[in-house]
């Protein structure tokens, strides 16, 4: 079979990350085609979003910026409380302390929003590029490229396969079954669910109610569960996340019954202070979600032959820091400037060619990587203590280091924010003055 007439990526999976590669592969010019599979990809629930100051960025070199700005909402307090009583512990810095450093706030968006925004601004072009209800039931590599075949019949070529699908990622079963030498169905257990779960959460929408602090983030530390009430300007959510008994990693979907047996539970528990879970409940504007919480990164080969994974099929961060979704999009900022170069050199790279690209790929996100899952990890463990060590550190240790809070976050997550990638080829119009130095900057307009 003869390859592709140009290079082209068949991205699979067309949610926040898949979408975020469609608009920077349109930019930066590289030809490519999402399988998604489900009818649409708008959604119509989901937790908040926080945005880091490095996605910024990003969205400032893909000209969608200031669209985006007039969506996102904002805190700029963390207090933290017991889940107890819901008195106040202390204040928490690191927002207001990010967007010193950085410039760029932490924004939050709701999930749906980020969704539609990101379709929505998405130029025609490559919107037509988006194929819906295409489940992918078969991969195949030949020496000049691609053939992904769909539960529908249809079969699609390209040059590379980026598997952009998520947690529960057919295209990583595909490449570690092609590695193996094997069925997808024949791989051991440990590799086709490579993430553990150890905490589950818990989540609505609320409106902003009357006694809450505008712009406040409300974080309840508690034994085994914390709750998280995201108070912005125009909306609010609310968490409840709970430990599991035993860490697993088998894969769970949830009931309302499930639901219903956590409540009883923990509906007793504070989210603010005067405020307990039961009583903000009653404000809810839409039906509650329970979900495991993945967490864990795949340390080995994040790529085989023409196959390439971004996003949450190679990694899954614990959520009450937020950083899965940013992490996302570095992979593709990364993976788009290894492609460019590539191509500058070669139209029709061969598959040596590109497992070095997608080597150099892996190599550039690996130790970012592994720094935001180990803060990840102890910003959930602080906070739902999984052990009596745990709860000095949350409860005692920290209210004592609260005096160098700034220093703490600048060598930990100001360190890791700093050195993420930006687009090469793509200006950056609105950097804003920071306190630490970006490590990179585009090549054209600095």
């Amino acid at each position: 079979m003869d390859g592709p007439a140009k290079f082209r990526a068949v991205i699979v999976g067309g949610g926040m990350v898949g979408l975020t590669a469609a608009h920077i592969f349109s930019k930066v010019g590289i030809d490519f085609v999402i399988l998604e599979k489900h009818k649409t990809v708008l959604a119509s629930r989901g937790s908040d979003l926080a945005v880091w100051p490095q996605t910024m960025r990003i969205f400032d070199q893909l000209g969608v910026l200031e669209t985006m700005n007039g969506l996102l909402d904002y805190c700029s307090d963390i207090q933290v409380i017991t889940c107890k009583d819901g008195r106040k512990i202390r204040s928490d810095e690191m927002l207001s302390l990010v967007e010193r450093n950085h410039g760029h706030p932490i924004n939050f968006m709701s999930r749906p929003q980020m969704v539609n925004f990101l379709y929505d601004s998405l130029p025609q072009t490559a919107k037509d590029c988006i194929l819906l209800e295409k489940q992918v039931t078969d991969v195949e590599i030949s020496e000049d490229g691609v053939t992904v075949t769909c539960e529908d019949g249809t079969s699609h070529r390209g040059s590379i396969v980026v598997g952009a699908d998520g947690v529960r990622s057919q295209v990583r079963l595909y490449s570690q079954a092609l590695r193996a030498g094997c069925e997808p169905k024949e791989l051991p257990q440990g590799i086709k669910t490579p993430f553990t779960t150890t905490y589950r959460m818990f989540f609505c929408n609320i409106p902003i109610l009357p006694g809450l602090e505008p712009n406040s983030t409300y974080s309840g530390v508690h034994q085994g569960s914390s709750t998280q009430l995201i108070n912005g300007s125009k909306a609010a959510t609310l968490a409840v996340y709970e430990k599991l008994d035993t860490p697993t990693s088998t894969l769970k979907r949830y009931t309302q019954a499930d639901s219903d047996d956590l409540l009883k539970r923990v509906d007793h528990l504070y989210v603010a202070p005067n405020l307990t879970l039961s009583e903000a409940l009653q404000y809810r504007t839409n039906e509650p979600c329970l979900i495991d919480l993945e967490e864990g990164f795949i340390e080995d080969h994040w790529f085989h032959k023409r196959i390439v994974l971004v996003g949450d099929s190679v990694r899954k961060y614990e959520p009450h820091l937020g950083l899965g979704y940013n992490s996302g999009v570095s992979d593709v900022v990364v993976l788009a400037n290894q492609l460019r170069t590539l191509l500058q050199k070669d139209e029709c790279p061969g598959t040596l060619a590109i497992e070095k690209a997608f080597e150099s790929y892996q190599e550039a996100r690996m130790e970012q990587t592994k720094q935001m899952a180990s803060l990840s990890e102890q910003g959930a463990r602080l906070l739902a203590w999984l052990n009596w060590k745990h709860m000095v550190i949350g409860r005692y240790v920290l209210n004592v280091l609260s005096p160098l809070a700034g220093f703490i976050i600048t060598k930990t997550i100001s360190s890791v924010v700093s050195q993420a990638p930006v687009l090469d080829e793509l200006q950056e119009k609105n950097l804003p003055q920071s306190r630490v130095s970006w490590k990179f900057h585009p090549s054209v307009g600095h």
